[in-house]
């Protein structure tokens, strides 16, 4: 299998990139620890044992947004993975698309996605997300542009979350189980395992604490802090959908299966403070969660919910006692449709994510790009309009990773 760019052009971004190359070499990790020594595709000696695919190799020493030696790219990237085994990179406030990859071990499914600054890689969860033996862990470095390592396991998979060289995975929403699987970054093994929401779906993972959402729980798991988990669900059906929590840790803000709007839960207690219900969900609405969608401001101040029946976004304050700040109807729509290319459960649902600087909240499954400020569309990725579950923002300094907003949009 061959790794190849389709697109990694040399252009001039004013203020955004000076430019693209695919020769020089990788960018400097400034001491962190790279997946594989060389920058490129893991070995045996290197995954610790962990299967992968070693016969993957990269297009070239610099197919990350570099120019090679201490200059490089400084700014923001979204990474939007789809099921054909694409990866497509776009430059925040132009859009342009600077990369794109094909040949991914994809075609099964992206399920999940995570980055880990440190590594330099993109982590996506592919595959099964039932009980079968079907699910697959991809690490894709973004300086060499290659594969570290495919790990297959003996279960499903789902939406991922890391903190301190582990990946805390999912086993699948129509899983059995409530098992997350802890893993060794390093080489995707195997370490443990913690339970969660039944069906597990969603996770969020910071300073420790680990958030779990089931597929088929009425409530909100929480590890390492708090009451250890949040709710009962308002719906009348069971199922944790997309959440977010506050930088302090003390708020979180759900959403829920056959609910159109949200819920604000109190960390602490266990308990919910409020719930905002948009109305009921039209007749001709099939898709399991109305609500799909949910991200929260940077600086915490502001809720970003989907609306899908209504192809509208709703803003509110983040408060215990909600208010409705503005309305902002999609150009795209993503009610009703399919995602295409799609491996499976291809009905299109949505997802929300805030840029880090706050300036704009992408929309999964529809493709439109909000800006916060003026609270309207101000551009449209085609990539992201076929993908809910497999995009991330990266962070980037002088051709370096050095930050990112995970898959989830959070208070910082």
């Amino acid at each position: 299998m061959h790794i190849k760019p389709i697109l990694l052009a040399s252009a001039l971004l004013t203020g955004c990139i000076d430019s693209l190359t695919l020769g020089g070499s990788p960018p400097s990790t400034d001491g962190a620890v790279a997946a594989a020594a060389d920058g490129g595709p893991a070995d045996a000696a290197d995954s610790g044992g962990a299967v992968i695919d070693a016969g993957v190799t990269g297009p070239g020493a610099d197919a990350g947004p570099s120019t090679g030696g201490d200059s490089g790219f400084t700014g923001a990237l979204l990474y939007v993975a789809n099921d054909d085994g694409t990866l497509h990179a776009y430059a925040e406030g132009t859009w342009i698309e600077v990369g794109t990859w094909s040949g991914l071990p994809l075609t099964d499914g992206v399920r999940g996605i995570d980055a880990d600054p440190q590594t330099g890689n993109l982590y996506m969860a592919h595959g099964a997300d039932d009980d079968s033996s079907n699910g697959h862990l991809l690490a894709w470095n973004m300086g060499s542009g290659s594969v570290v390592y495919d790990v297959a396991f003996n279960h499903g998979i789902d939406q991922m979350g890391i903190f301190a060289g582990k990946i805390y995975l999912a086993a699948g929403e129509v899983s059995s189980t409530s098992t997350w699987y802890i893993l060794n970054e390093a080489d995707g093994s195997q370490i443990g395992t913690e339970q969660g929401g039944l069906a597990p779906h969603n996770t969020i993972a910071r300073n420790g604490h680990r958030y779990e959402g089931g597929r088929q729980s009425n409530s909100l798991v929480i590890h390492g802090i708090g009451a250890g988990a949040v709710g009962p669900s308002p719906s009348s059906q069971a199922g944790v959908r997309p959440f977010t929590v506050n930088a302090a840790e003390t708020r979180v803000y759900i959403t829920w299966t056959r609910y159109r709007g949200y819920s604000v839960g109190d960390v602490a207690t266990g308990q919910i403070v409020a719930s905002v219900n948009f109305g009921s969900i039209p007749s001709n609405y099939s898709a399991t969660a109305a609500s799909h969608g949910i991200s929260l401001s940077p600086d915490g101040t502001e809720l970003w919910v989907l609306d899908a029946p209504y192809n509208q976004v709703r803003v509110y304050d983040s408060s215990d006692s909600p208010q409705l700040r503005a309305t902002v109807s999609l150009n795209s729509n993503i009610f009703p449709g399919n995602e295409s290319p799609c491996a499976y459960d291809c009905p299109r649902d949505g997802w929300l994510l805030h840029s880090r600087d706050g300036k704009y909240v992408y929309v999964g499954d529809s493709g439109d790009v909000i800006e916060t400020a003026s609270r309207t569309v101000a551009g449209h990725l085609d990539a992201l309009a076929n993908s809910r579950h497999g995009f991330v923002e990266v962070e980037w300094t002088q051709g370096v990773p050095t930050g990112t907003t995970t898959h989830f949009g959070m208070g910082y």
